[in-house]
């Protein structure tokens, strides 16, 4: 298994933009459901995130939030607050549902 994308500040993983999206939208969905209000994708954050899940999936870091300081270093813009969700959603064929639902 390879990903489709090298370390970068920019979302480049080709097919895999589907199951990002998908797991955000999903994400929104369930937020609005509890009367909270819906994220606004960024692209930045996103290449933020496909980075770490290439170093989770090359074995370079341990399955947990090792890094999340340096990782949110990066972000270009001013923000309040900031958290990090994982999930590990291996044999399931809706990836994004299983990383929602838990």
């Amino acid at each position: 298994f390879t990903w489709p994308w090298t370390r970068s500040q920019e979302y480049n993983p080709g097919g895999h933009r589907d199951i990002s999206k998908r797991t955000f939208d999903l994400s929104n969905q369930y937020r609005i459901s509890q009367n909270l209000i819906a994220l606004e994708w960024n692209d930045a954050l996103a290449g933020i995130a496909a980075d770490h899940a290439l170093q989770l999936v090359r074995g370079e870091l341990p399955f947990n939030h090792e890094g999340f300081d340096g990782r949110m270093a990066r972000v270009p813009f001013d923000f309040t607050r900031m958290a990090e969700n994982l999930a590990m959603c291996l044999g399931y064929a809706d990836v994004a549902r299983c990383a929602v639902d838990g």
